[in-house]
């Protein structure tokens, strides 16, 4: 049989045939973590900019509703206004009328 001295060669050449395998096993997953890794980060910085664009979005619509609740408001107002000088004139109307039924009634009377 083998000699002590080449069993132990033997068995420490097999030990590190078998680590250099590990090894190799292990840099191949480093390997395509990093490339998962990657594609993370791109995607990452994909959704960023998305989201950038959303809130690009959302602000001009809310600056957009802003200045609809502004015109909204004005054209309230606006409204308020012409109600209330309808109401002056419809009154300035019933005294005038009153104030013609009134001649027509003294013309009568005379």
């Amino acid at each position: 049989g083998l000699s002590q001295p080449s069993k132990l060669a033997e068995r420490a050449l097999a030990a590190a045939e078998s680590s250099t395998q590990s090894l190799a096993m292990v840099q191949q997953q480093l390997a395509m973590m990093e490339r998962v890794n990657r594609e993370l980060e791109v995607r990452v910085m994909k959704l960023e900019a998305e989201n950038a664009e959303l809130r690009r979005g959302n602000q001009g619509l809310e600056a957009e509703n802003a200045a609809l609740k502004a015109s909204t408001e004005e054209s309230q107002e606006e409204v308020a206004r012409l109600r209330e000088s309808h109401s002056n004139m419809y009154q300035i109307l019933s005294e005038k009328d009153n104030q013609l039924d009134a001649m027509i009634e003294e013309s009568k009377g005379q």
